[in-house]
């Protein structure tokens, strides 16, 4: 464990470096202590989730799964597990993440640290709600779990109130799901503000950003807002091809072919036969534009 904090507290203090940051000046952007950066950087003080979020956040990385890295042996082992969900999820195996599950699992039975099971645990409740949608056609069976488990690490949450909170990136997903879910009592406007905040809060060019971008262009598109889907379909789609995130580049491809047809254009069904051969590319199946729901991309 010591040599894994001494790993970590050498990294994040190349990273402020990098950015030429002064620990004054993280702690005034952050409200860290000047004493709790020098202990991270040190290597005397253990990083707190919350301390982690805020300097994440600043710093426009993800520092839990750095902290991860150096604190979990087969850390290897779980960064292919995740990778392999994120390529199913994208290309909407959903039937297959059950395997994935069972993976995680016992990658948590070989973590020593309670703040790691907990993480995996939330990826697995998230995984969980994605196959209850997808699959068994029951959404709201999770809903309350994905609750419970972004309690597990922010207690202050609750789904009125989630504005003022600071959130991991898995938080975020936790969180975009339960919208996606139709968690707020049916009221589409908390779901538009949800998504929203997700994407103010989200670094560009993350997936979760881009993820974020893809929904909101849904959320315009069923109140016939063209500009501003289209705002958010350009930006995704720029993001997208910057983290040469092929996958995403399809499902704003169905979002353009959709905004075509709404909005009467002439060449719609050329963007729709364009995008379904990708589609098809990639195993996915094709899409009627005019009558099928746009997938989730979880």
């Amino acid at each position: 464990m010591e040599e894994s904090i001494k790993l970590f507290s050498k990294i994040i203090q190349h990273i402020r470096q990098q950015l030429n940051y002064s620990q004054a000046i993280v702690s005034e952007h952050t409200g860290v202590s000047p004493g709790t950066l020098r202990g991270l950087e040190n290597g005397k003080v253990m990083p707190k989730l919350d301390t982690l979020k805020l300097l994440s956040n600043l710093y426009k990385c993800n520092l839990i799964e750095t902290y991860a890295s150096c604190l979990i042996e087969n850390y290897e082992a779980l960064l292919e597990t995740y990778n392999r969900i994120e390529a199913k999820i994208a290309l909407q195996k959903f039937d297959q993440l059950d395997n994935e599950i069972y993976q995680l699992e016992l990658l948590q039975q070989q973590s020593s640290s309670n703040y790691f099971t907990t993480q995996i645990e939330q990826r697995i409740v998230f995984l969980t709600a994605v196959i209850n949608k997808e699959v068994k056609r029951q959404p709201r069976r999770a809903l309350n779990k994905l609750v419970k488990a972004i309690k597990w690490t922010t207690p202050e949450f609750s789904s009125i109130a989630y504005r003022d909170l600071y959130y991991s990136d898995l938080e975020k997903r936790l969180l975009m799901t339960i919208g996606l879910l139709d968690a707020f009592n049916e009221k589409k406007w908390y779901i538009s503000d949800l998504l929203y905040f997700i994407y103010k809060t989200t670094t560009s060019p993350s997936i979760l950003h881009i993820k974020a971008c893809y929904h909101l262009a849904l959320d315009h598109l069923k109140f016939n807002r063209y500009q501003d889907a289209l705002q958010y379909i350009t930006e995704g789609k720029e993001q997208a091809r910057l983290q040469n995130e092929l996958y995403s580049l399809s499902y704003f491809g169905l979002a353009e072919a959709k905004l075509a047809y709404q909005s009467a254009d002439k060449d719609w069904r050329s963007q729709v036969e364009q995008v379904n051969q990708i589609r098809s590319y990639f195993g996915l199946h094709r899409v009627c534009i005019a009558s099928d729901a746009l997938p989730i991309f979880y």
